[in-house]
């Protein structure tokens, strides 16, 4: 009689392989824990095409953005005209917030050549959050 048991063996060879298999799913994520979701930026071949991108990425989701403010705002005024104060309030300070934690965020690339992008890229990805949050509000009053 063996002194192991060779079904007991496969079983742990099986599941290092699902383990290792899952840790390989999984490193992309981990080698950049951005969001990077539909970030077509990615793919620029210089640094001026990305920073190009980004520009464009951030300006869409501010047009986005502003779309949706107007929205609540006309929905404020309409429905809830009490609040439209508050709303006000919202709006003016999103910007100065957004800036200064994509300042906080982006800190250790300050003064290097990408950093406008990655400024930028964390102020779009704020805007998508932020869009997100109210679009909820939106649909579901």
């Amino acid at each position: 009689m063996p002194c192991f048991d060779l079904n007991h063996i496969m079983h742990k060879q099986i599941a290092l392989y699902i383990f290792f298999a899952l840790l390989g799913a999984m490193l992309p994520a981990c080698a950049n824990p951005g969001n990077t979701r539909g970030d077509d930026c990615r793919a620029s071949v210089s640094e001026s095409a990305l920073l190009t991108c980004r520009e464009n990425r951030f300006k869409a989701s501010e047009l986005a953005l502003s779309h949706l403010l107007a929205e609540i705002r006309a929905s404020a005024s309409r429905d809830y005209p009490n609040s439209l104060k508050s709303v006000d309030a919202a709006v003016a300070n999103w910007a100065p917030y957004r800036d200064a934690e994509c300042a906080v965020l982006t800190r250790d690339s300050a003064g290097g050549r990408a950093y406008k992008s990655y400024l930028l890229a964390c102020q779009e990805q704020m805007n998508r959050k932020r869009i997100d949050i109210l679009q909820t509000l939106i649909d579901n009053p």
